[in-house]
């Protein structure tokens, strides 16, 4: 989708991204499924989130600071000051830590590893609480669920 010559970028890219989500709005046909509203993407309140000069979007370094600015008075000031969105990676972060000696375990003794499909060096520097620590231990979460896959087929081959 190419935006019209002098579009300032970030409005193209405002665009785009409400146009991925109306795809998602018409996914299943209407005789089989209720219909679906989608009251955020209603046509006043697209053109007001449009109006807005994308300078304003991180005003003061603080993404979403429109929507805190027009909130601030009903939202709990924790959330307002809050740097990212929920979601389920500080779970996985804990999850990881619990069980990192073992998740290191699985994959050095593991059958990717001895197939040597995996790089061990996957492993350094997994706990270290930085962006790259934390994208490693995803990566090594992910690599476990492989792991725990490939020994399911395989003991199930065997017996």
């Amino acid at each position: 989708m190419e935006a019209p010559e002098g579009t300032p970028p970030g409005k193209a890219a405002h665009v785009r991204l409400l146009a991925r989500a109306h795809r998602s709005i018409e996914l299943y046909p209407r005789r089989s499924h209720p219909q679906h509203v989608a009251p955020l993407l209603s046509q006043p309140i697209v053109e007001t989130c449009l109006s807005i000069p994308t300078w304003q979007w991180i005003e003061g370094g603080r993404d979403r600071a429109v929507a805190r600015a027009a909130f601030k008075s009903i939202v709990p000031v924790q959330l307002l000051r809050r740097t990212s969105k929920g979601g389920p990676g500080g779970f996985m972060q804990r999850i990881f830590q619990a069980n990192a000696e073992h998740a290191g375990d699985l994959l050095r003794t593991g059958l990717l590893a001895r197939a040597g499909l995996l790089d061990l060096r996957t492993l350094e520097g997994a706990s270290q609480p930085t962006v790259a620590g934390f994208e490693k231990a995803q990566r090594i979460l992910a690599l476990c669920a492989a792991e725990s896959w490939v020994r399911w087929w395989t003991d199930v081959r065997a017996s």
